[in-house]
């Protein structure tokens, strides 16, 4: 996209910000008609929007704007089925709203119905990959402020939960809205189409100080979702293993999975009679993410308007098991093996991926079972049934590491990592076929028994394993432009433009942090003398004449250019953040690179970090992958049916423009921006920023959100590598003359 060349008018009409959610499906004017290359593990159930990229901010079609905050609880019901109910227009039972909007919809405790104001709300979204992890994170604050008394607001909350049926108020989920209503120039008030976000929510912590106005209380939260993530939840209680030929049967389907082995302490729980209904774990490959794929999530979305409403009837475990696409194996007894299983058919190409085990590529080699020695009829064993499964591995994992880690680890030492390295896997955009873990919280139904014993309903967690675009610029040879760059900026939601009068309507501030010392660090064995590879070697299994070479393909010398970067690739690294986490089998050269690149994408690079500070945009506000509600995706790779960021699917870009004057035109008093090129002299600043955390603030009246990510490396370079440029291979192709 270019710079422009002088301040002109937002080039795009102001009413496209809303084209997303009101514009017809055949406004479509050009769309993808098949998915190949890295997205071909994702759905192609999408939602035809027609808009035109880049989207301006929905709020600046209006004179002026306000939100509206409201908080209510859900039932068990509304929160397992979010698109046929709250996400449908439901009525919520509110507990407060703002402005006292709807007075009469209010919680009716003992003492009466009150109201109770919101402020300093505080939403940071984790939308990139951060400190190791694959999964994405939420975290909300917010002031509720009491007038003259003190303690009514928690009562109100459990008047609300036990009204719903939620015998322990402190777990029950409540819900954040958001509405914003947009003033025009005749002084109308309207409702802003697609800006209405909905945040199912769990307290953490409610710290309360009062005084001769009241009280006011200091809440902290996260989406109910991410209960699955809580040590409690994810951590192992014991030393497992798990054994298998596929990702599927390691993970979930197999009689030794990491699934049945967690499913089988909780399953120890009711049989010691510690609980009556233990909760329940499960690990899912979906092909189609969306929480409801046969609607397009309300796209015409309906304002939460309150009112008051009865608890619907609560989710039979059938029912929920029929809408996750699983049943039920195995039975309490002898085989003491309960398990949800999902038919191969129905997982995504992660599940399906061969752990690619053989006599060349040894797993911790597992034998037959003891069972298979025994010779029924003639009551001897047979020693000669124990036979070594060459295609089959085990995998170990020690207590207090985690189902997320066991996930990483499988798929990190299957095929699929081999297979997404290939350059044919590589799409337009320079995306490559990775994978994220999205997790999803179900409250089963209550159990009279349990809740003696424990206090709490039980639960299922699901760890979705979904597929998750990555760009190639995360791991290139030194001053090697990144292929798709020019394609991946016509996807980019937002673009912002610094320093053009009139021009810059978005940004309040921003800083960039450039690293001078940054660099790429590789293994400093080049991938080939890790003790599995000299292992394999030894043992003649490895291919000893394998010609050996660096496992990035050469580079580039540094530019002289002026205003480009160097880049710095240094083989020093002897570990990764994956590495002695668990697992087992051989780390090979290719499972080696698929580390290398697993911390690149969950570290990140950050040569030049953004922190930029601009008006609020409702975009911005994640909900989508909150609760147990997942948006249908669009024909645009960042972008949600119901206009909010898709983050579940890929990274997420921006597109910013910098352009600074050199001096003042003494003769014209305009700026000069010089006769050389016209992005000069910041192109090296201007490009594709990768966002990575995204920090929503509203307090008196003001919304205002805080930006960090980075900049992807070497946009400014005139070399752009090859698809296999970043493949990693023992052994790089030639470049086809």
């Amino acid at each position: 996209m270019a710079i422009p060349d002088s301040a002109t008018a937002i080039p795009n009409a102001i009413n496209s910000a809303t084209s997303v959610l009101t514009g017809p499906a055949s406004a479509l004017s050009s769309i993808k008609d098949s998915i190949s290359g890295a997205f071909s593990g994702f759905s192609k159930n999408f939602v035809k929007t027609g808009a035109r990229l880049p989207l301006p901010n929905p709020l600046f079609k209006y004179a002026s704007y306000t939100y509206v905050f409201g908080v209510g609880c859900l039932s068990a019901d509304q929160l397992n089925n979010p698109d046929t109910t709250y996400r449908k227009g439901q009525k919520l039972k509110l507990i407060c709203k703002s402005g006292s909007i709807d007075p009469n919809n209010r919680v009716k405790t003992p003492y009466g119905k009150f109201e109770f104001y919101i402020d300093d709300v505080e939403i940071k979204s984790l939308i990139g990959f951060e400190e190791g992890n694959n999964t994405n994170a939420l975290k909300i604050k917010f002031k509720i402020i009491e007038p003259y008394s003190m303690g009514l607001f928690m009562i109100a909350c459990q008047q609300a939960a036990q009204e719903l049926k939620h015998p322990n108020y402190f777990e029950a989920p409540y819900i954040l809205t958001i509405d914003f209503k947009g003033i025009t120039e005749t002084g109308k008030i309207e409702s802003i189409p697609g800006t209405s976000r909905q945040i199912p929510f769990n307290f953490t912590i409610v710290s309360m100080t009062a005084d001769e106005r009241g009280s006011m209380y200091t809440c902290e939260a996260i989406p109910v979702n991410q209960q699955a993530l809580l040590d409690d939840n994810v951590r192992f209680k014991s030393d497992i293993s798990a054994k298998g030929t596929t990702v599927q049967e390691i993970l979930q389907t197999g009689e030794k999975s990491i699934q049945a082995a967690a499913n089988q302490f909780y399953q120890n729980q009711k049989i010691k009679k510690i609980v009556n209904v233990p909760d329940e774990v499960l690990i899912l490959f979906p092909k189609e993410t969306a929480s409801d794929p046969s609607s397009s999530n309300s796209l015409k979305e309906t304002e939460n308007k309150g009112g008051a409403t009865t608890a619907p009837t609560q989710s039979v475990d059938d029912a929920l098991l029929k809408k996750l696409g699983v049943t039920r194996t195995g039975s309490i007894g002898a085989n003491q093996n309960i398990n949800l299983v999902q038919d191969t058919g129905e997982c995504n190409e992660l599940g399906r991926a061969s752990m690619g085990y053989n006599e060349s590529k040894k797993g911790d080699v597992s034998s037959a079972k003891d069972n298979a020695q025994w010779d029924s009829t003639n009551k001897i064993n047979i020693r000669a049934n124990n036979q070594t499964l060459y295609s089959e591995g085990e995998l170990k994992f020690s207590q207090d590491t985690d189902i997320v880690n066991a996930i990483n680890q499988t798929l990190l030492n299957s095929k699929f990592v081999d297979e997404t390295f290939e350059p044919s896997k590589l799409s337009s955009e320079g995306y490559r076929g990775w994978w994220r873990i999205d997790v999803q919280t179900y409250y089963l139904p209550i159990d009279e028994e349990t809740l003696k014993q424990t206090g709490s309903r039980p639960k299922l967690f699901v760890y979705r394993v979904v597929p998750y675009a990555v760009h190639v610029s995360k791991l290139m040879p030194p001053n090697t432009k990144a292929p798709g760059f020019d394609a991946l900026k016509k996807q980019a939601v937002k673009v912002y433009n610094y320093i053009y009068t009139g021009k810059n309507v978005d940004i309040i501030s921003f800083n960039i942090d450039m690293k001078l010392g940054f660099l790429q660090m590789m293994a400093s064995d080049g991938l080939e003398k890790s003790q599995d590879v000299v292992l394999a070697e030894q043992e003649g299994s490895g291919d000893e004449k394998k010609e050996r070479t660096a496992p990035l393909v050469n580079g580039n010398t540094p530019s002289t250019k002026l205003g480009t970067l160097p880049t710095v690739v240094k083989y020093a690294g002897t570990k990764t953040n994956s590495d002695r986490q668990g697992g087992g089998g051989p780390d090979t050269e290719g499972t080696r690179a698929a580390r290398l690149f697993h911390q690149a994408l969950t570290e990140g690079a950050d040569f030049l970090k953004l922190k930029m500070k601009i008006i609020g945009d409702p975009y911005y506000i994640a909900q989508s992958g909150t609760g147990n509600y997942t948006a249908k995706q669009t024909e645009y790779s960042n972008l949600n049916a119901d206009g909010s960021v898709n983050y579940q699917n890929g990274e997420v870009d921006i597109l910013i423009n910098f352009r600074t004057p050199i001096d003042i035109n003494q003769g014209t008093g305009l700026y000069n921006f010089g006769s050389g090129n016209k992005s000069a002299p910041v192109m090296q600043f201007s490009g594709l920023y990768q966002v990575l955390i995204v920090t929503s603030t509203f307090r008196d009246g003001k919304f205002e959100q805080d930006l960090i990510g980075f900049r992807r490396d070497g946009q400014e370079l005139e070399n752009e590598g090859k698809p296999f440029s970043s493949k990693n291979p023992p052994k790089a192709p030639e470049e086809p003359k």
